[in-house]
């Protein structure tokens, strides 16, 4: 299933199959979440950005796109440095296409 990712942006072609990767496991029943592995700086964030837009369009949902942050938790250094929901809202107010609302919960 290929469609146009929702983004003020256009993404890279590993960007666009990680998306199709992600709606295509979503649709296919094998998964309800997707993890997106890929390095720091490959855009992760415009991928799964792509995968809410999409999910939305074609579940013709309200657009809510829910993400928990795991980073203290996983890697307790990333205290020194900002947040990545506040990495990740700044992404999403830039690259969404859609005007949907983005809700941050806390690891636990």
């Amino acid at each position: 299933m290929q469609t146009r990712m929702p983004v003020r942006a256009k993404p890279f072609e590993h960007q666009r199959n990680a998306c199709d990767a992600a709606i295509d496991a979503f649709y296919s029943g094998r998964s309800r979440g997707y993890a997106l592995l890929m390095q720091m700086g490959c855009g992760k964030s415009l991928a799964a950005i792509g995968v809410a837009g999409r999910l939305d369009l074609l579940r013709n949902r309200s657009k809510e796109f829910e993400i928990t942050d795991t980073s203290n938790e996983i890697e307790p250094q990333a205290k020194a440095f900002s947040s990545i929901s506040i990495a990740f809202r700044q992404d999403f107010e830039t690259f969404d296409e859609t005007n949907g609302v983005l809700v941050v919960y806390p690891f636990t």
